[in-house]
């Protein structure tokens, strides 16, 4: 299960303060923080993919600013798509992946990549010659089960694209910041250009 909305992951190379932006990006939508250095914001509907690049480039641009750290960005309907996208962008790179593109682009994408899949279970099944998110989608979900129980079924989801964890709001007490709104009012639909895609 995917959301009907658009999930953008942010992903800083080291430790990032990003609570720094709250009072900023919590205007975009819900902001949930994962410390040391990913955040993820729920961008609301889901826009057209030229439209949504620009506003993503604008995004970047300002918190690349502000933190003064390169970031990487992935978009996509769900948290685990968003973070692989976010992952699998170079340095200061944005990654979109289409609704309904999901299972397209997880395929070829090594296995360490896919959330809840740690070193040693990496290693596990690169033994057992499951290198990428596409092999272990092809496991039934029977046999991702037998090798991590419940956790089997969870995973086998995440490899298709679905995950439906939504976001867990990250807030603070912090004063109303003016003048910047404009900036990260970026996602709010205001005119016709916010097209379903």
């Amino acid at each position: 299960m995917t959301t009907s909305h658009t999930i953008i992951a942010i992903e800083a190379p080291q430790t990032a303060d990003f609570t720094k932006l709250l009072p900023y990006l919590e205007r975009i939508g819900t902001v949930e923080l994962r410390p040391p250095s990913i955040m993820y914001i729920d961008a609301g509907a889901p826009l057209h993919p030229k439209l949504l690049r620009r506003k993503l480039i604008i995004l970047r641009a300002a918190i690349q600013t502000m933190l003064g750290l390169s970031i990487r960005i992935g978009a996509a309907s769900s948290k685990s798509v968003s973070l692989i996208a976010a992952r699998t962008s170079p340095s200061g790179g944005i990654t979109i992946v289409n609704r309904g593109e999901e299972s397209e682009f997880l395929n070829p994408i090594v296995i360490d990549l896919l959330p809840g899949i740690g070193r040693r279970t990496s290693t596990y099944l690169r033994n057992r010659g499951i290198r990428t998110i596409g092999q272990f989608r092809k496991l039934p979900q029977y046999a991702a089960v037998k090798l991590f129980g419940t956790s089997g079924i969870v995973l086998h989801e995440y490899s298709g694209g679905s995950d439906p964890r939504q976001l867990m709001p990250s807030t603070m007490h912090h004063e109303t910041v003016r003048g910047r709104q404009s900036l990260f009012s970026l996602f709010k639909p205001t005119s016709p250009q916010s097209m379903p895609v």
